[in-house]
This record gives C-alpha cells, structure tokens and sequence, in this order.
C-alpha cells in the first residue's frame, strides 16, 4: 500500500495463506508503505545461538563458544545478498521521500583498474568537502562496476536532515569530483525511489 499525497494506492498481490506463523514482522515508513513479513518456523538461530560479539557465539545446546564462519565474497551467499537488499530498499523507504532537500548523485572513475580500496578513500575525501559545504548532509551510497568497461562507480542518495532545499549543482559536482564522469538529479515527483537509486 502506497499513500502519496493522501491519495492511497492498493497493489494487489497474489492471497497466500501461512498456517501458524512462528514470527510476523510489519514495516511501516513515511511513504506509506507497508510490508508483511511472515516465518513459519522459530529461527533456528534464535532456538539455540546467542551471538557473543561479530566473531563469536554460543551454542547454548553443548555451551561451547564457536567462531562465525565468513564467506569470502557475497556472491558465495545468495541468501545473504538478498538480506542486503531487502535491508537496503527498507533503509531507503524509511529515509527518502523524493522532498527539495534529496538528490540523486551518481560518481564515476575514469581509469579501469583502480582498486575498491583506493574508491573508498577518494569518495571519502570528496564527501568531506561535501560536508564542509553542506554540514546537515547524509548520505546512503551504493559501489558497483561499470558493465561494459568495469570502471567503478558510486551511487549516492543524499538527504538534507534539516529538510532545507538542496543546492547541489552539476557545476559544484565538477569541481568537487576529479576523478570522472558525474551527475547530480532531483528525486521529486518519483514513485519509486529505491528503483532510480539502483538502477
């Protein structure tokens, strides 16, 4: 369910049916959506772990404590890349709502073999010049390959947290970012937010 500008849209999905829900979980957020999450069985995590820290849990069952198991990328774990979206498209539903004070900023690198490590660094250099310029500024920013030429790239959704308009002009974009193309658009007037940012 969608309300935008107090005109409510009801999407109508498939009827399915869970007999005994062990969990029910209900998102809300200020666009108006609202997202019914149901689990059959108990978590088996939540039956028999409890988490230490980030590296350790307990096994509540033999008492032992044992250390968490990491994939190496998350392409080895489907399941945990969709935990990621989800968690994702939530944050940006519950944050942006396509106001004067959100833009769309996309950042790109010219040279092709330049390392994650070194992208990271550059985009953090150019968000303090960011922040010195517009100090109430956050930011939810996405890291991915170009398909055709596998140049990095980054997707940004800013976000005044004081709600005043946002003068982020592609001029000032230029000058900031050196490093490639760049791009700076409103989010107004979009129903869907979450698909402007990923795509």
């Amino acid at each position: 369910m969608e309300n935008k500008n107090n005109k409510i849209k009801i999407k109508k999905l498939p009827y399915v049916s869970v007999e005994n829900p062990a969990t029910i979980k209900v998102f809300t957020n200020q666009n108006g959506i609202i997202e019914v999450e149901s689990v059959k069985n108990k978590p088996f995590a939540l039956n028999r772990f409890i988490r230490l820290n980030k590296y350790e849990y307990i096994d509540k069952e033999t008492g032992e404590i044992k250390k968490y198991k990491k994939t190496e990328t998350r392409n080895q774990s489907p399941s945990e890349l969709r935990k990621t979206f989800k968690n994702l498209k939530r944050t940006i539903n519950s944050n942006f709502t396509g106001t004067d004070g959100e833009k769309h900023i996309t950042l790109t690198f010219s040279t092709q073999s330049i390392e994650p490590k070194l992208v990271h660094i550059e985009f953090k250099r150019w968000w303090r010049t960011m922040k010195k310029l517009f100090p109430t500024l956050e930011y939810i920013c996405i890291l991915e390959p170009n398909d055709i030429e596998g140049n990095w790239h980054l997707h940004i959704l800013v976000k005044s947290m004081n709600n005043e308009s946002l003068d982020i002009s592609q001029e000032l974009l230029n000058k900031t970012w050196k490093h490639g193309f760049s791009k700076v658009t409103d989010i107004k007037n979009v129903d869907n937010i979450r698909y402007v940012f990923l795509c």
